[in-house]
């Protein structure tokens, strides 16, 4: 199978799902600015429709069969449990229009880049339209940023996006358009931009509070303390400002892992009282496999362990429905041909080495979120662990995974390096 790798165009004033780009870089042209006018993309992902991607893509021979890879159409019942909302009805109408037909999903990890493509010539007549009134504009998915002087004609700007944006088929949302000069508050991005890029100041008492908690009781004594802090251990360089300096070491000094005392519930299986997991020896272990290094060397780990215990050894490779693959008929078709032969391949291998070492096993394979599936399959078989691996990318089965697994964990969790 051959790769192509697609090169889509992309402004330079784009700044969200950018690699080396975020909200800092999408505000900072904007700081110390007299004047910083927002602006708001209405159904940003659900305008970028299956015609405009066809488009988009039409230099390339699969050019249909991409867009229907990247594209989606909400079910009819979906639309009819839409809740309603207390804004402007005509918004809801127009969205709710735009999902009936072909559309960029939103969540999707094409959508982003796709978006950004489609919406180039947006971004180079708002660049043209910023720079002839003096003004600077960035764009982070669907926020519109323009700065400039006190003497920026607001008369001309405002009516210039709106026009620009409805040729290149988006609209702005009247409820969303703000301009504040430096007597108030200008933020951007979740950041205050009145001197230099910065949290507000609600948001840094409250990383300070969590460090200090953190600090003085441990993370231990709330479950959530270690996720928390891993979010707020990117918050000072995502700020700026003076006032962030020095939180980073403390953050990594609550992240040591003499800190993280994460207290352990064994579980008992639904339905099954007599059960307890862990307490008469090892009988049923799970591992994850994805074909993916670090998914071996667990499955090795895994292997090790069950011929030592003489226990079953449960092989599950997760399915990810969730993926680009899987939006249309088409795609569904060749993604689960794709996923059943990888499946028959991992047999073989598993045969060639577990036979050969007298472990029983078994291979099962399971569609849906990792996670889910892990777990529901150590539920049915009541295993006593659940092997996977850990990847230094922190995607995929063996990235991301292993937080989800500890976090609701009904049995222990054993993450392999």
């Amino acid at each position: 199978m051959s790769v192509r790798h697609l090169d889509l165009p992309v402004h330079e004033a784009a700044h969200g799902f950018r690699k080396g780009r975020s909200a800092l870089t999408y505000a900072a042209p904007h700081a110390g600015k007299p004047v910083v006018v927002r602006m708001d993309l209405e159904g940003f992902f659900a305008a970028v429709t299956g015609a405009r991607v066809r488009a988009l893509l039409f230099e390339y021979e699969q050019a249909v069969v991409l867009a229907g890879l990247l594209t989606t159409r909400t079910p009819q019942e979906v639309l009819r449990a839409a809740p309603g909302t207390r804004g402007d009805p005509d918004v809801r109408r127009r969205l709710l229009s735009r999902l009936a037909h072909q559309h960029l999903p939103q969540g999707a990890p094409s959508s982003p880049t796709i978006a950004n493509a489609v919406a180039y010539r947006l971004d180079c007549r708002l660049t043209g339209l910023a720079r002839a009134l003096g003004a600077d504009y960035t764009r982070y998915a669907d926020d519109l940023a323009f700065s400039g002087p006190h003497t920026l004609p607001l008369h001309r700007l405002l009516p210039g996006v709106r026009t620009i944006a409805r040729d290149e088929g988006f609209r702005v949302r009247p409820d969303k358009t703000s301009a504040a000069g430096q007597h108030q508050r200008q933020k951007l991005g979740g950041l205050v931009v009145n001197v230099a890029p910065a949290a507000p100041r609600a948001e840094y008492d409250a990383v300070k509070a969590l460090l200090h908690n953190c600090l003085a009781t441990g993370p231990g004594a709330e479950p959530r303390w270690p996720q928390r802090l891993r979010r707020a251990r990117a918050w000072p360089g995502r700020v700026g400002g003076g006032r962030t300096r020095g939180q980073g070491s403390e953050v990594a000094r609550a992240l040591q892992p003499d800190r993280l005392v994460v207290p352990y519930d064994p579980g008992v299986a639904d339905g099954a009282a007599d059960f307890e997991i862990g307490k008469d020896g090892l009988t049923v272990i799970i591992v994850g496999v994805d074909g993916s290094p670090p998914s071996l060397h667990a499955a090795a780990w895994a292997g090790g362990l069950a011929r030592r215990e003489r226990a079953q050894l449960v092989l599950v490779y997760v399915e990810p429905i969730a993926s680009p693959a899987y939006w249309t008929a088409m795609g569904m078709a060749g993604a689960t041909e794709a996923a059943t032969a990888f499946v028959d391949e991992i047999r073989v291998e598993a045969a060639a080495y577990l036979d050969h070492a007298g472990i029983p096993w078994e291979l099962v394979h399971y569609r849906g979120d990792p996670a889910h599936g892990l777990e529901a399959i150590a539920e049915e078989r009541r295993a006593d662990c659940i092997v996977v691996g850990r990847s230094r990318h922190g995607g995929g089965l063996v990235g991301s995974v292993p937080k989800m697994l500890v976090k609701g964990a009904k049995r222990p969790v054993v993450v392999v390096p």
